[in-house]
């Protein structure tokens, strides 16, 4: 009797062990479903602040009659968004505004440098330099310097001399910062991780440290000088995207800067075929306006899901932008296949900086992005 009861009490424990992690499976389950739904959510919410940061500067500008002030200024607001890289909404705030003051002072000393050839390649090289360094060291100072130098090369390169497009770039920028902070108390988010302190970086940028190391410091500056140098020699039109496009993929992880190369073409082959599509249909303005508001909504998302995806979404919207402000000439037809042309070489350059910088860089496995 006591071998019957005690099989049957050890077969009911089995039973509720057995439900107990089923049950447990389903709250995981429905744990990873939850965190899923509000990842997505979250990407929406980043979609509709992106489109919005981006898209009313070119709405404004139309209505005002300077399509082209609009244009510049969503640019501006461009790169603040994407210095949105977390932290406390405060942290958040001073990041996005520092890159817009940063960013424009780098415009304006880069225009102002344009007609001094050798000055300007020396403030350049200085700038690529000085982001090499930080790479990897601090998330906020390689973010600054990086942007800080493409900045510089704009400025040289873009040939824009008239005050008012440094207001509109840096009004753009206050607009997205405002944008953010009024998102925030509507939805009443939860700080995120905390980013590195200003005083930390500060420390680090004194002391030398260097987690890039001088190798590919010097690669990396050397490819900026050479993208520099490259555009007059080769006749290049709007020839400053090669050098911007090197600064912004290459990286010290071999592996990874190859890997965002890739994605880099891809990318821009992508956004310029749908921004082809979208200007061979017709130049209306607010029909513009309404693409640009599309592709900013979605980029975020795509970024957050590839970054070919999110580079492809980016560029359209830029293209679309300039289409939009050059209206009175035609639209920028023209331009989109310089940019896939300057674009590419870009890239080709990168990626020539990275082998040097990283010989083994071709044995290793690429990395995911």
């Amino acid at each position: 009797m006591n071998a019957v009861v005690r099989a049957e009490l050890e077969h009911h424990a089995g039973t509720n062990q057995g439900t107990r992690v089923i049950r447990l499976d389903n709250l995981n389950v429905a744990r990873a479903a939850l965190v899923e739904l509000q990842a997505a959510r979250l990407h929406w919410i980043l979609g509709l602040r992106f489109a919005i940061a981006c898209g009313v500067p070119p709405m404004i500008g139309l209505v005002a009659g300077r399509p082209l002030a609009g244009a510049i200024a969503s640019v501006g607001a461009l790169f603040p968004m994407l210095a949105d890289i977390g932290g406390r909404i405060r942290q958040r705030v001073t990041l996005m505004l520092a890159t817009s003051l940063f960013m424009t002072a780098g415009l304006v000393v880069g225009a102002a440098t344009a007609d001094h050839y050798w000055s300007s390649l020396l403030l350049i090289a200085i700038g690529a330099f000085t982001a090499a360094w930080v790479s990897d060291l601090h998330r906020i100072l390689e973010l600054i310097s990086r942007f800080g130098a493409v900045s510089l090369v704009v400025g040289a390169g873009a040939h824009v001399h008239d005050p008012l497009a440094a207001v509109c770039f840096f009004a753009g920028g206050a607009f997205a910062c405002l944008v953010v902070l009024v998102g925030h108390f509507i939805r009443e988010a939860k700080d995120l991780q905390p980013l590195p302190t200003w005083s930390e970086g500060l420390r680090l940028l004194l002391s030398g440290q260097s987690i890039a190391g001088l190798r590919f410091a010097l690669c990396y500056t050397g490819v900026a000088i050479i993208a520099v140098l490259a555009v007059p020699a080769m006749g290049l039109q709007r020839g400053f995207w090669v050098t911007i496009t090197a600064l912004l993929v290459m990286r010290p992880d071999g592996p990874k800067s190859v890997t965002l190369i890739v994605q880099r073409v891809i990318g821009t082959v992508g956004g310029i075929a749908l921004a082809a599509l979208v200007v061979l249909f017709g130049h209306d303005a607010w029909a513009l306006v309404a693409w640009a508001l599309l592709f900013g909504f979605f980029a975020p998302v795509g970024l957050k899901r590839h970054y070919a995806l999110g580079v492809g979404l980016i560029t359209a919207m830029i293209m679309v932008l300039l289409d939009l402000a050059l209206l009175q000439q035609g639209g920028d037809r023209p331009l989109l296949w310089v940019r896939l042309v300057d674009t590419g070489f870009g890239c080709f350059l990168a990626l020539c900086g990275t082998v040097i910088a990283d010989p083994t860089v071709l044995r290793k496995q690429p990395a995911r992005v």
